[in-house]
């Protein structure tokens, strides 16, 4: 595994890209969970953050938060 720095920037191979891509999807299905436990009252940053760019990118499909929560959870469960 190579790690290099650049400035204040860390390069890092896939291995640890696809790290941190899993603990995004973590943190957007933890999100999810408590956005739908409290029937959303707890909306996290992350879940927020990934409706917004779904919303963006996807013009034919328009969910609600909540319908979002629950993809989420279905897609990644």
């Amino acid at each position: 595994m190579l790690i290099t720095t650049v400035g204040p920037f860390i390069t890092t191979t896939n291995d640890i890209k696809d790290g941190f891509s899993k603990l995004y999807i973590q943190a957007v299905k933890d999100d999810a969970a408590a956005y739908l436990a409290t029937d959303g009252d707890l909306d996290g940053p992350m879940l927020e953050s990934a409706w917004r760019a779904h919303l963006e990118q996807h013009a034919d499909l328009q969910p609600s938060k909540k319908e979002f929560a629950h993809m989420v959870l279905a897609s990644y469960g």
